[in-house]
């Protein structure tokens, strides 16, 4: 992003309305200020009115993910996701990967919580998919997950987790993403699993368990 349109959305973040010559930095000639405001409007970000520039609901939500340094650069948030907990005679209803990142590995059942769609209703939606089955969802908690290697961030997931009951089997999933399987975790080799089920296991068996596990 060129640093005219983040010094417009940095002024507009703080203030309601600003006029064009409250807007425009005393150094930049007018075309190229009026250029780089057109494109903010062509994105939907800002618009105009007769008392001046002001952000676009659109607009509102993008500058809540920039930095408030001066360069308003974007900031990388956790991906969000939500995961099935189902059980059956000590086995768990587990989820083997044909796709990356998680090729070849298995997981309890989980996928992205999509933007504007509640963890409830993709919780459904996500074991519908991966595993055929429909079951009464309840949220039992959320897991912190960052995953290091060798000192290195190399993912970061926020997970809401739903416990699965009275399972119904509805439809045989395509295969595309993976397959789903019943399992006992601890007789997966570690190399078998991704990181940080072992320890979502555990924390799911604790009756005490606390409302967010930090792994």
């Amino acid at each position: 992003m060129h640093w005219i349109e983040r010094h417009i959305l940095k002024v507009l973040a703080f203030n309601d309305t600003k006029r064009y010559s409250e807007l425009k930095p005393d150094s930049v000639d007018g075309n190229l200020f009026q250029y780089h405001a057109k494109q903010l409007e062509k994105l939907g970000l800002i618009e105009r009115n007769p008392s001046g520039y002001r952000l676009t609901s659109a607009g509102k939500v993008f500058v809540a993910d920039l930095s408030q340094t001066k360069l308003m650069n974007a900031r990388k948030t956790p991906r969000s996701v939500v995961m099935i907990v189902a059980k059956k005679n000590h086995k768990y209803l587990l989820f083997k990967w044909k796709r990356q990142p998680y090729r070849g590995q298995i997981s309890l059942p989980f996928g992205r919580q999509l933007y504007g769609r509640s963890s409830l209703d993709c919780a459904e939606e996500q074991l519908l998919l991966k595993t055929g089955y429909s079951a009464e969802l309840r949220f039992i908690g959320m897991v912190d997950s960052i995953n290091q290697q060798d000192d290195k961030i190399v993912d970061h997931i926020l997970i809401n987790v739903f416990e699965a009951k009275k399972l119904n089997s509805i439809h045989n999933p395509d295969g595309l993403t993976g397959e789903s399987i019943w399992q006992d975790p601890p007789k997966l080799a570690k190399q078998e699993v991704v990181y940080g089920l072992d320890k979502i296991i555990q924390w799911y068996e604790d009756k005490n368990r606390s409302s967010l596990l930090n792994i």
